[in-house]
């Protein structure tokens, strides 16, 4: 209880707005869910290359979804942090769910513009050092590309398609780790947390991705052997 000349701010609320953004931290780092996090938006940032058109839809579906599922987990937390558990807790996400979704969205969409600066800026460069112009729209090209074609160097070739990909994942895991991504960051390792619980299922899921990269490499580049 409140004693008599207290101000109201004092209230256990700040203490519970500091829990619920503990959790929210430890959703992020907590038993390697950051790390299987970051693993899997490497590979999914290496789709487009791959599949073109498809394989950007997966990744904006994705991307979409972490974000929710982040937002929804944030807000939830803080709400229940005010007013503790309730009956309407779930009614209340259906309501705001539309709103929450908007504003992930956007924050991704921002992060993502961000993340792409450096890795498009090196692409100026090194695209401009090997061909001897600037492939401006070729990053584009290749992410709406119904069928890749995979004659360029930059996808055929094992060093060019390393460089590539790594500005791929460059951009993706920038955007994961800007300030205002808290959606997506929380998202992404909650998802972790919920769907493999098991840490070695984690570090199971993290060999699947490295092998899924390697594999791909090899068999788009033809590996050392090229």
């Amino acid at each position: 209880m409140r004693q008599e000349g207290q101000p109201v701010s004092w209230q256990p609320r700040s203490q519970s707005d500091q829990d619920a953004e503990r959790s929210n931290q430890s959703s992020f780092w907590g038993e390697g869910a950051w790390i299987s996090g970051g693993v899997v938006l490497v590979t999914l940032a290496s789709l487009p290359l791959l599949f073109g058109l498809s394989g950007t839809l997966i990744v904006g579906v994705a991307l979409t979804a972490f974000g929710l599922v982040g937002a929804i987990d944030r807000w939830l937390e803080k709400r229940r942090a005010v007013h503790g558990p309730r009956s309407s807790d779930d009614a209340a996400v259906i309501a705001m769910s539309p709103v929450l979704l908007a504003r992930s969205l956007g924050a991704t969409i921002a992060a993502l513009a961000v993340g792409a600066l450096l890795p498009y800026l090196i692409w100026i460069i090194v695209s401009y050092a090997h061909d001897g112009s600037v492939q401006w729209g070729w990053p584009t090209q290749i992410a709406t590309a119904l069928r890749v074609q995979r004659s360029s160097f930059w996808l055929s070739d094992p060093a060019g398609a390393i460089i590539v990909w790594a500005l791929a994942a460059v951009m993706v895991v920038t955007a994961w780790l800007m300030p205002f991504a808290s959606d997506l960051r929380v998202g992404v390792s909650r998802s972790m947390r919920s769907l493999i619980r098991p840490v070695w299922g984690r570090g199971i899921l993290v060999i699947v991705c490295v092998g899924f990269l390697l594999i791909s490499w090899m068999v788009g580049t033809g590996g050392m052997s090229h």
